[in-house]
C-alpha cells in the first residue's frame, strides 16, 4: 500500500511556482543563537523556510513528517510487524490483523502490535472508531513499542463518544430526548457549526426541568442523560456526539515513537473527545537510551475535557525525549489549551516542541482560565512555523518557567482573555512568564487596542522580535521586550 512522504499536500516547488497568484516569497530564516544553543537534538536541526502570503503563511522545517519521524524509528517506513483495520469489515474476535482478516478496534492492533514486541505499523481504514473502538480503549490499552498509526482510503474519526442507540422523546420532558448514561463531560450539535468550523456546544444545565426548558442544552441527572437540541430534530450519532468523561482517546506512557498521519494527502485521524489531559497524551514516566519522535501529520484534536475534567487540552506532550511535531494538525475547542508541551513527568528528558502549519482555534471553557492555542513550560524548546492561532482564551501563545521559544511566521488573532471564565487576563497575543524567551521572526498579531499584543509578565521574562509588522495593540510588561 503506498505511503505519502508527509507533510503538506502541495510541494514547496508547486508552491513557490504559484508566484503571483499566491503571492509567495521563500525566505530562509536564520535561527536565534541562543535558541540554537539550546536545541540539542543531534539526529535533526530544523531548517526553517517560510513562503509569505497575504492570506496565511506556510512554512516548512526542512523535512516532512514521514521523514522526520523515520530519523527515530522504523515504525513507518520498514516495520518488523504490518497490521490492518477496518470498523466496516474488520473482527475483534476472528481477525487477526492480517490484511484480509482485519481488526474492527484501533485498540485490538496496538494490543498485537504490544505482544508482537517490534516497530509496527497499522493501517487503519477510513470511518467512524467511537469509544469502544478507539486506540486507547479508554485508557487500558497504551502502546509499549514504536508505533505508527496510518489512515487510509480518507479520514478516521475517533473519540472519547459512544456509538449510542437513538433515544425516544423524554415521557416526562417532551423537549428532550432521553437515555441512562454514567458519564458525561460535553455534548455538542454536529449540526452546526461555529465561526471556527467546529460542532457547537450545547449548554450544561443542573437538571431535567432545565433542560426541557432551555433549547440548546443537556443535563445528567440520576444517571439518565437529557438533551433538547432546541431545533426539534430527534437526536442520534448524526447530529449529536455525547462525550465521555474518564475516557482516553490515545494515550502514551512508555518512552517510544508514536507517529499519527495518512497514508495519501487527504488521509488522517480526527481525535475528538478525550479526558485523560488530552486528545492525544504522551506522558512517559522515564527517559529512554536514545531519543524518540512523536508525530502527528494532517489530524485534528477536538472537544477534550468537559464539565467533568475541565483540564484537558487537544495535545498533551510531556517529557518527550526528543522531538514532538506536529504538522498541518488543527486543535480547536478544547477545555483548556490547544498544543502544550511539559516535562516534568521524567524532567531529565530533553524535550523538544515543534509545530509547523497548524493551527489552534477557541480553545478554553469556563472553568478553566489561562487557556492557549500554543504553550510551553519548563524547560521545552520550543518552536512554531507558520501558525495561526484565532479566538482562544488567555494569551494564545503563552509560555512560562525556564522555556525558550522560536516563533517563526506565526499569526495571532482576537484573543479573547479569561475574564469571563474567571480568570485576570485581557486578550493578549503573547505572554511570557518567569524566564521564559520568546523569539519572534515575522509573526503577525492581530489584537484590538484594548487587549495586549506583547506581554513581558516577569522581570525575567523576555521577547524579541524581528521584521514584525506594526502592532495596534500595545507591548507592556517589566520584562524586557526588545529586538534581535
Amino acid at each position: 500500500m503506498g505511503r505519502s512522504s508527509g507533510g503538506s499536500s502541495v510541494s514547496v516547488p508547486q508552491l513557490a511556482g504559484l508566484g503571483a497568484m499566491a503571492r509567495t516569497a521563500s525566505l530562509g530564516l536564520t535561527a536565534p543563537t541562543a535558541w540554537s544553543a539550546a536545541w540539542t537534538v543531534s539526529a535533526f536541526t530544523p531548517a526553517v523556510s517560510l513562503f509569505e502570503d497575504r492570506r496565511a503563511p506556510f512554512g516548512s522545517i526542512g523535512k516532512s513528517a514521514a521523514q522526520l519521524f523515520d530519523l527515530f524509528s522504523s515504525a513507518r517506513a520498514s516495520p518488523t510487524t504490518t497490521l490492518y483495520v477496518n470498523i466496516a469489515s474488520g473482527n475483534d474476535t476472528t481477525g487477526t490483523g492480517a490484511v484480509g482478516a482485519p481488526f474492527q478496534s484501533i485498540h485490538k492492533g496496538v494490543t498485537a502490535a504490544n505482544a508482537a514486541g517490534q516497530p509496527t505499523t497499522i493501517f487503519v481504514a477510513a470511518g467512524d472508531y467511537p469509544r469502544a473502538n478507539n486506540p486507547s480503549n479508554g485508557g487500558a490499552v497504551l502502546p509499549t513499542v514504536d508505533l505508527a498509526l496510518i489512515a487510509t482510503g480518507g479520514r478516521v474519526r475517533t473519540g472519547a463518544y459512544d456509538a449510542f442507540s437513538a433515544p425516544t422523546v423524554d415521557a416526562t420532558y417532551a423537549n428532550c430526548y432521553g437515555f441512562a448514561v454514567a458519564t458525561v463531560n460535553r455534548v455538542v450539535d454536529r449540526a452546526n457549526v461555529d465561526r471556527f468550523g467546529c460542532a457547537v456546544d450545547l449548554t450544561n444545565v443542573a437538571t431535567a426541568a432545565q433542560c426541557n426548558g432551555r433549547p440548546g442544552s443537556w443535563a445528567l441527572a440520576a444517571g439518565r442523560l437529557y438533551v433538547n437540541r432546541g431545533d426539534g430534530a430527534a437526536v442520534n450519532n448524526v447530529n449529536t456526539r455525547v462525550f465521555r468523561a474518564g475516557t482516553a482517546t490515545i494515550k502514551v506512557t512508555a518512552p517510544v515513537s508514536v507517529f499519527v498521519g495518512g497514508s495519501l494527502a487527504g488521509d488522517g485521524f480526527d481525535f475528538e473527545g478525550g479526558s485523560s489531559a488530552a486528545c492525544l497524551n504522551y506522558a512517559p514516566s522515564t527517559v529512554p537510551p536514545a531519543m524518540k519522535a512523536v508525530v502527528a501529520d494532517g489530524c485534528s484534536f477536538r472537544f477534550a475535557g468537559g464539565v467533568a475534567e475541565t483540564g484537558a487540552t487537544g495535545v498533551a506532550i510531556n517529557s518527550v525525549h526528543g522531538v514532538a511535531a506536529l504538522f498541518n494538525c488543527a486543535a480547536d475547542g478544547n477545555a483548556t489549551d490547544g498544543f502544550n508541551a511539559h516535562n516534568t513527568t521524567a524532567p531529565t528528558a530533553a524535550t523538544h516542541f515543534v509545530t509547523v502549519n497548524c493551527s489552534a482555534s477557541n480553545n478554553g471553557r469556563a472553568p478553566g482560565v489561562s487557556c492557549n492555542g500554543w504553550t510551553s513550560h519548563e524547560n521545552v524548546v520550543g518552536l512554531d512555523v507558520a501558525g495561526v492561532y484565532r479566538g482562544n482564551r488567555g494569551g494564545t501563545m503563552r509560555s512560562i518557567n525556564l522555556s525558550l521559544s522560536w516563533l517563526a511566521g506565526s499569526r495571532v488573532e482576537g484573543d479573547l482573555g479569561d475574564l469571563a471564565n474567571g480568570g485576570a487576563l485581557i486578550g493578549t497575543a503573547l505572554r511570557v512568564d518567569d524566564t521564559a524567551r520568546y523569539w519572534c521572526d515575522r509573526v503577525a498579531i492581530d489584537m484590538p487596542g484594548a487587549g495586549y499584543a506583547l506581554h513581558a509578565a516577569a522581570s525575567g521574562s523576555a521577547i524579541f522580535t524581528r521584521a514584525m509588522p506594526p502592532l495596534r495593540a500595545p507591548a507592556v510588561g517589566p520584562g524586557t521586550i526588545g529586538t534581535y
